[in-house]
């Protein structure tokens, strides 16, 4: 069980990406953005409609078709060809996740690919 407590935003950018990131300011790829309309399958899961958005992913709704359960995927939501960093951040975003147990955050059970953008 996770005992911190995080005063506000900053303190999970920092727990995120560092010290030295000024991520608030960082540049969002805009080259080619990625809509998935509900219906569409990625991997064994169905979307149903767009939940949120945010700087850099989208999250979705979507049935989980094997287990018949309703789950949530989020999907980086800009990538240009040559674009390492914001992939990085993404999966380093994941995988800071991935290590935390606490009821209020949601549990990272895969980090894949749909069309060439990550997911989780």
């Amino acid at each position: 069980m996770c005992d911190n407590s995080f005063e506000d935003n900053n303190d999970i950018i920092t727990l995120l990406y560092g010290p030295n990131c000024n991520h608030s300011k960082a540049s969002v790829p805009r080259d080619e953005h990625l809509e998935i309309k509900p219906g569409t399958d990625i991997s064994h899961y169905r979307i149903e409609s767009l939940l949120g958005s945010g700087a850099n992913g989208e999250v979705y709704v979507a049935r989980d078709l094997q287990l018949s359960r309703q789950v949530a995927i989020k999907v980086l939501k800009y990538q240009s060809e040559d674009d390492t960093d914001q992939r990085e951040l993404f999966l380093k975003e994941a995988r800071a996740a991935a290590s935390l147990n606490h009821p209020n955050i949601v549990t990272i059970y895969k980090i894949s690919q749909f069309e060439k953008r990550p997911t989780l």
